[in-house]
């Protein structure tokens, strides 16, 4: 399979999904996944906890973001193992980075930002790597090459960024700004794409009281954004172009990111100019610094059916499994629902 057919299949599966998810997410029933008993109260009722759809939507995001990761890396004849040593290690600083860059910049203790985990795990991939190459090289022989390597990380960034964006329309955060304000010029362009969340638990409705509001979809540009980012990332990778793959991916989303925060109505930290803002700015002038200072190997090529067959490995296929459950279990216990549940028989049916 060419490279260009690859990325045309992805692309064409993704925007399907990217349509389905805009018109069905924003909808009350696509918010909590399950719920389970926990404490049976002395009227017969139950008390659960809620696993929401946010979580789902994150599993298949990080899940989707180390499946690139395998394909990239597979592709330059890194060994699966390394690569799943590499990937349990930015995931062993990024899921709790996620939580405590969201309570340090917000002051909330139940919630969770990818950009704060990026930030963390941006810092310290360089240094990951180079203990996995000291390690690995005596275990089995295996080398990461560096500038590669991160370029692999921002492109599965990317990837799982935008999936990502699938659980912040489900659980109605992440939220943009009113279509009423807009001039009137741009109320008629967006105004066919909007969001008009349901339920009174979304948190576009507790938090900033715009249910039933018609918002400017900002998940769903985000999510086609750095979905088509990625994209041309993965293109510069399978050409070799490894150094403008890092700084154009991560420059992209980054810039993306700081422009799309004025599209938002939800509390991003106090500040016209957010913590996260300056985050991403910094992250923009760190890749530059990185990929004047980081050699690019030569003669190095991507083989995209050497990665493929990375990827259709059973250790990989099953870590991908367990990381999709754990992330899915970790993000989708909810922290800030609760039901009631009462449980009876179907006296019709005995």
């Amino acid at each position: 399979m060419s490279v260009s057919l690859f990325l045309g299949c992805l692309a064409a599966c993704f925007f399907v999904m990217l349509r389905w998810c805009s018109v069905a997410l924003p909808k009350e029933k696509w918010q909590v996944f399950a719920a389970l008993p926990l404490v049976k109260g002395s009227n017969g009722e139950w008390t659960g906890l809620n696993i929401t759809y946010y979580g789902f939507f994150n599993g298949v995001a990080w899940a989707a973001a180390a499946a690139f990761l395998f394909l990239l890396l597979g592709a330059i004849n890194v060994h699966y193992a390394v690569i799943i040593a590499l990937a349990g290690a930015m995931l062993g600083i990024s899921l709790p980075a996620s939580r405590r860059m969201a309570r340090f910049v917000e002051n909330k203790k139940f919630t969770a930002t990818s950009n704060g985990a990026l930030f963390v795990s941006l810092i310290t991939l360089p240094w990951i790597i180079n203990i996995l190459n000291r390690s690995s090289s005596r275990v089995a022989g295996d080398h990461i090459p560096i500038l590669p390597a991160i370029a692999a990380c921002a492109v599965s960034y990317a990837y799982g960024e935008s999936l990502g964006r699938m659980a912040c329309i489900s659980f109605g955060c992440c939220y943009g700004k009113r279509v009423d304000a807009l001039p009137p010029f741009f109320r008629r362009i967006v105004m066919p794409f909007s969001f008009s969340f349901e339920g009174k638990i979304k948190k576009a409705a507790y938090e900033g009281g715009m249910e039933g509001i018609p918002l400017i979809p900002i998940q769903s540009i985000t999510a086609a954004f750095c979905f088509l980012v990625a994209l041309t990332g993965t293109w510069l990778y399978f050409h070799g172009r490894f150094g403008a793959t890092f700084v154009m991916t991560l420059a992209a989303t980054q810039i993306w990111r700081f422009a799309s925060e004025v599209l938002r109505a939800d509390y991003r930290g106090a500040g016209r100019i957010t913590a996260y803002q300056v985050m991403a700015l910094a992250m923009v002038v760190y890749s530059f610094g990185l990929a004047a200072i980081l050699p690019a190997p030569s003669g190095l090529a991507a083989n995209l059916a050497r990665g493929l067959g990375t990827l259709w490995n059973p250790a990989v296929l099953l870590f991908l499994e367990i990381l999709w459950a754990g992330v899915f279990i970790y993000y989708g216990r909810s922290k800030v629902t609760e039901s009631v549940l009462s449980i009876h028989l179907r006296e019709d049916r005995i």
